[in-house]
């Protein structure tokens, strides 16, 4: 399936194909769309079970804990599907260097 698509990118890398022609695959399409629809957090309430393994001890740490998301913290997070977007875009197209990351983070209220 995306044999095409590492030949487009081989070629782009090499400066023998435009950048355009592996932006208008499927392929290219689906992966920013997976991306799209991977946000998984909506307004409201969560229960969370955190469960850490610890090397030399017999039991797991276990943690649980209430939180709730609120509409404008879900807007925040939703912005990271840009982040990752850019991230793609700059790994295939461009030839700059590695740039830092600036991800959003929320900190929920916990409840």
């Amino acid at each position: 399936m995306f044999s095409a698509t590492n030949e487009m990118y081989d070629n782009i890398k090499n400066g023998e194909q435009n950048i355009q022609s592996l932006k208008s695959t499927k392929e290219y399409n689906d992966l920013k769309n997976i991306l799209s629809g991977s946000m998984l957090w909506k307004q409201g309430k969560y229960n969370c079970v955190m469960k850490v393994g610890v090397l030399n001890l017999k039991k797991p740490f276990i943690k649980e804990f209430n939180f709730e998301l609120s509409v404008l913290e879900v807007k925040l997070l939703q912005k990271n599907i840009k982040v990752c977007e850019g991230i793609l875009d700059k790994h295939y197209f461009s030839n700059d260097e590695a740039t830092p990351v600036t991800w959003n983070w929320v900190n929920p209220k916990l409840i």
